[in-house]
């Protein structure tokens, strides 16, 4: 399957239109109330059973939330990833990990952001 195919399906999958945004690319402007999909690090690990070559592929949703108050900014962010989980877990895609809350500093203001990095395997194609 394709990383464009991978990414869109899960972009689809994670749709919440209602409360965020959903790219399946990273956006030229980062806006806030979105999830942005992008490679995370590793972004693909082959993986070679010695019948068939599959990848492991690796993304960054990257969370965004308009930056006001640390405790309504936290409140934000938990709650978007708490809407978020229930979602991923229809797809073929495993939670690794959620990073710390973080500021994003932009010239049109600044976003507190925070990363969910999901995997799933694939056949080469």
């Amino acid at each position: 399957m394709s990383f464009a195919t991978l990414r869109s399906t899960l972009a689809t999958a994670i749709a919440n239109p209602t409360v965020w945004s959903t790219y399946a690319f990273p956006p030229a402007t980062v806006t806030a109330n979105s999830v942005s999909i992008t490679p995370d690090d590793p972004y693909v690990e082959p993986i070679n059973n010695n019948t068939a070559l599959s990848l492991k592929v690796r993304f960054k949703l990257e969370l965004c939330i308009p930056l006001f108050d640390n405790q309504g900014n936290l409140a934000g962010v938990e709650n978007m990833i708490q809407a978020l989980i229930p979602l991923i877990q229809n797809t073929t895609y495993n939670i690794s990990s959620i990073s710390q809350p973080r500021v994003m500093s932009l010239p049109s203001g600044d976003l507190l952001t925070c990363d969910v990095s999901v995997e799933t395997l694939t056949s080469w194609s």
